[in-house]
């Protein structure tokens, strides 16, 4: 298990929310005397590496993960069973490319979705995708023009208040976004892979990790 748990309260039970390298996403009860019950178990195939990210509509709280068989689910903590998955979508084309180890897996869905305040999602695979909370893609980065194919992304984007995305890439890039658009607004090489994801100073700076030891 790598991911962090998220903690929702479902139905007046506080629940904590993780996924396994197993494939099994699960929701296991924290408190009083069905505290460490497993309430919610879900197969949802490939490894997940990433935190599931919380939010609510109208219908009530949803939750979205990803996994490693390129896929981002939105789940209903709720529903029993397979009525729980509300949608899946496959990012991404990289059955033909794939090679061995994470680098090589550029379309997994690893990194944690971000949701921003319109209840849309931004999440890393091949390149960075902003997709509406029921699953139409608006926008992928890189466009489909661009020559190169994209490196896997497994950063979790940062979303600022003024609608800018922040992330890093096992290209060895930083990259800046505006969230709206999808639109590069820079990009800045700082030669090792950034897997992690960065925080926002006070002063509005990023602040991001590689696999080189520096920040």
């Amino acid at each position: 298990m790598f991911a962090t748990p998220s903690l929702l309260e479902v139905d007046g039970v506080t629940m904590a929310f993780v996924g396994t390298h197993g494939g099994r996403f699960v929701g296991v009860v924290v408190e009083g005397e069905r505290g460490g019950e497993i309430a919610v178990d879900l197969a949802l195939g490939g490894r997940i590496w990433g935190t599931a990210a919380i939010a609510q509509d109208e219908s009530g709280p949803r939750l979205y993960v990803g996994n490693d068989d390129d896929t981002l689910f939105a789940l209903d903590p709720r529903a029993e069973g397979d009525a729980a998955i509300l949608w899946r979508k496959v990012l991404g084309n990289c059955e033909d490319t794939r090679a061995p180890g994470p680098e090589g897996a550029r379309c997994d869905v690893d990194g944690g979705p971000t949701v921003g305040p319109d209840g849309d999602l931004f999440v890393g695979a091949d390149g960075v995708y902003r997709l509406s909370p029921a699953g139409e893609i608006r926008w992928h980065w890189p466009p489909a023009e661009t020559e190169e194919r994209p490196k896997h992304v497994f950063s979790s984007p940062v979303l600022t208040a003024d609608g800018r995305l922040y992330f890093g890439g096992q290209d060895g890039f930083v990259t800046g976004l505006d969230a709206k658009t999808g639109e590069q607004r820079w990009r800045y090489a700082v030669q090792a892979d950034v897997d992690g994801s960065g925080v926002i100073g006070s002063d509005g700076e990023l602040f991001i990790g590689a696999d080189d030891g520096r920040i």
